[in-house]
């Protein structure tokens, strides 16, 4: 609670009030509700944290975070990303190229990216395709039958490009060919495509669709040892302790590891006595592992919130009466499981009462007076309704003795009690 608000704006000159009249201060701001909120809660199959939490810049202190299915769907499988050179598509010089690619098991895939850029000068370029084919292992090139087809997604920046199949492809074990077939393109339009042409042991095949001679084109130089720089994104359904990943969190600019759970997949994080103040109603928190994995998880988190609201209040002083307090707070109904609002009284404060639209709701259950404090429960508030805590305290005699030896202006004696109001809160009676 603070007392160093009260108001002396709106007050009548209490040096020319009768005994028995009464004067209200405005005490705006000298009095302060909290309020807290828990909110339990769960996010299925996400690769994310974002919680969405009440309006009005919460300060969370407590944080519960309970992990179930750590795992990936899907996994990026890197063949090469070590780059020596690159090789060019163009009008009447290789206008495919080839990449063996060796699947071991039944795989399904749903992209694939490859490293390179291309260049178009010639104003209507033609259609570049990326394809995957089957493959023939005795001669070391692709068949004509393909898999899958779609257009060569790649610009003019030298970047990695992934080329997203428009559905999931299911390979059984054995070899394939990752083509891109510029049979279309124009004069004055080359794609590049990185590679490694000095990739030692390896047993996989790259070959080239060339003009060999006259009206003859043919895929004629198989070569190992290079590997066309290329990863693919497959199904995967793999679990993880957190332990294993490295698996951290970073909340307000710290990280925080996430604990191994007691089966695999499993995991959790209790973060307590923070003060983390939100700047929006979403609450966003990184999620890392030192795989770079993309992981999927099922999360059930508990958060508790604080905060706190200045009242608009005022007291009623006179002679020979008691003082009354009124208390004005602004009620908001929050749309989470459980709020309350905590409202600490001035130990010389008696007959306490709370009213909503004007009715005393005082002896509801939702509204709690224990150990010198006011408890209203979130099932009591409704949105919109108008509060007021009422209260008296009993006035205290106070003499105040103004000598001719020593001249007070009025405005001083009135700044001299509003303090003593302030540090009593009681009313003066004045003789």
């Amino acid at each position: 609670m603070l007392f160093s608000s009260i108001s002396a704006k709106e007050i009548e000159n209490p040096l020319t009030l009768q005994s028995y009249k009464a004067v209200t201060y405005n005490a705006s701001d000298s009095y302060r509700m909290e309020k807290f909120a828990n909110i339990t809660d769960s996010i299925l199959n996400t690769t994310e944290i974002e919680i969405s939490l009440p309006s009005n810049n919460w300060n969370i202190t407590h944080l519960d975070l309970d992990f179930k299915n750590i795992s990936i769907v899907e996994e990026i499988i890197t063949i090469e990303d070590v780059a020596e050179t690159i090789e060019i598509l163009e009008n009447g010089g290789n206008e495919q190229l080839a990449m063996q690619l060796k699947i071991t098991e039944s795989t399904t895939i749903y992209s694939v990216d490859i490293k390179g850029f291309k260049v178009e000068s010639s104003g209507a370029p033609g259609t570049i395709y990326f394809e995957i084919r089957d493959w023939d292992s005795a001669n070391h090139e692709p068949e004509e039958y393909t898999h899958v087809s779609v257009e060569l997604n790649m610009s003019d920046e030298l970047d990695w490009y992934t080329q997203s199949l428009s559905e999931p492809l299911e390979l059984a074990a054995g070899d394939y060919g990752l083509v891109i077939d510029a049979r279309e393109i124009e004069s004055g339009d080359y794609v590049f495509w990185q590679i490694n042409d000095n990739k030692t042991g390896s047993s996989l095949y790259v070959n080239k669709f060339y003009h060999s001679y006259g009206p003859v084109w043919d895929w004629g130089a198989p070569e190992d040892e290079k590997l066309f720089l290329h990863r693919y994104n497959k199904w995967s359904n793999k679990s993880y302790y957190p332990s294993e990943i490295n698996l951290t969190l970073n909340v307000d600019g710290m990280n925080y590891p996430v604990g191994n759970g007691a089966m695999l997949g499993e995991g959790s994080l209790s973060i307590d006595d923070i003060d983390y103040k939100l700047e929006s109603s979403i609450m966003d928190i990184p999620i890392a592992n030192n795989k770079s994995l993309n992981l999927n998880f099922n999360l059930n988190y508990t958060i508790n919130l604080y905060d706190q609201l200045s009242i608009d209040s005022s007291i009623e002083i006179g002679d020979l009466m008691m003082n009354k307090w009124y208390l004005y707070p602004e009620l908001e109904n929050y749309s989470c499981d459980y709020y309350f609002y905590h409202f600490v009284i001035p130990e010389n404060w008696e007959n306490i009462q709370v009213f909503k639209d004007g009715l005393n709701v005082s002896s509801d259950v939702n509204v709690v007076f224990q150990n010198q404090s006011l408890t209203i429960l979130c099932d009591l508030i409704t949105e919109g309704a108008n509060w007021e805590i009422y209260a008296e305290n009993v006035p205290k005699s106070f003499i105040l003795n103004l000598s001719d030896e020593h001249v007070c202006h009025s405005q001083d004696i009135l700044e001299l009690l509003i303090r003593l109001v302030e540090d009593t809160q009681n009313s003066l009676i004045f003789l």
